[in-house]
């Protein structure tokens, strides 16, 4: 696109344009950067003169150039991040598996949080433990408790229902849910969802972990919302801060799925998927007495 005042050339990377560059008012060949007095003559030394088919060439040369260098610098930084992620991964998982500093549910969620804002800046963390016929939901307001790790009821709120709120959600269909201005969703419950601030620059993730075929854990944090649109070349996409969780992300999504991985293996030591998720003991001497009456009352109706 050119005007005599303004230039705009695509930079094409086959048939997807990456780029577009612009330039306005193409001043006088003929001025000069000295300063001079401030006359009719200096002032016509400034005047725009229109764009020609030269400086779409030049400006072809330029921006293929410049988005090259933009595209080594986001690669670079994409590969810093990583590398940062990994040791911030490593360390979690020293921390989380570790039998001193990790010894109780209310330590696992403290290291999570912890860790959830080191790689993504994650506002607040919740967990949810699923059982058979409900759900422990960790509540990090209630008061320290001496009991062991393995008794849940020190740490966390049990929720009878598996279907209430975005944990429920996330378990009916076993996989990522993201909500956005959460507070105001008529699926959100305060009871087992983690706490929101109520802004609409919030976003709640709750991811489900499976395993024996079930949902067995669900995790739950806030990310604030990036005031602008990610700066994405290629298959590089770099946020705003570089810090905010991206679902579109693999090495992000893959940071997660370890993540849930440790928790997993640390509450599987304390309280173990099979046990939660087996089915209550049944009394048979009640099965059986009800068996017994329905069958005195069917005679009696035929009789």
């Amino acid at each position: 696109y050119r005007t005599k005042s303004v230039l705009c050339m695509p930079i094409m990377r086959g048939p997807e344009c990456v780029a577009v560059l612009q330039v306005v008012n193409k001043i006088s060949p003929t001025h000069s950067l000295v300063t001079v007095a401030d006359t009719p003559s200096s002032r016509d030394q400034w005047a725009t003169v229109k764009f020609d088919a030269h400086d779409e060439f030049l400006l072809q040369i330029i921006g293929g150039v410049t988005v090259q260098a933009l595209e080594q610098c986001l690669a670079d930084e994409m590969g810093r991040m990583k590398l940062v992620r990994k040791d911030i991964l490593l360390d979690a998982a020293f921390q989380i598996l570790s039998d001193q500093s990790c010894k109780t549910l209310r330590d696992l969620m403290q290291l999570l949080s912890a860790y959830m804002t080191k790689l993504f800046h994650a506002g607040r963390c919740s967990l949810a433990i699923c059982e058979i016929d409900g759900i422990q939901v960790v509540n990090m307001k209630k008061p320290p408790s001496a009991t062991t790790p393995t008794d849940p009821s020190s740490y966390c709120t049990r929720v009878r229902s598996k279907a209430q709120g975005l944990v429920g959600e996330a378990i009916e269909s076993r996989g990522l849910v993201i909500t956005s201005n959460a507070a105001s969703s008529p699926k959100y419950d305060i009871e087992v969802d983690v706490q929101v601030d109520g802004s609409a620059g919030e976003i709640v993730y709750t991811w489900p972990s499976i395993r024996l075929r079930r949902v067995t854990t669900v995790l739950q944090w806030t990310c604030a919302v990036g005031s602008g649109d990610p700066l994405k070349m290629g298959d590089n996409t770099l946020s705003e801060g570089a810090g905010t969780f991206q679902s579109d992300n693999p090495d992000h999504m893959e940071v997660i799925e370890k993540l849930l991985e440790m928790i997993e293996k640390r509450v599987e030591e304390w309280w173990p998927a099979s046990e939660r998720m087996k089915p209550r003991a049944v009394n048979l001497q009640v099965i059986r007495f009800s068996a017994i009456m329905k069958k005195a009352i069917a005679k009696d109706k035929r009789k």
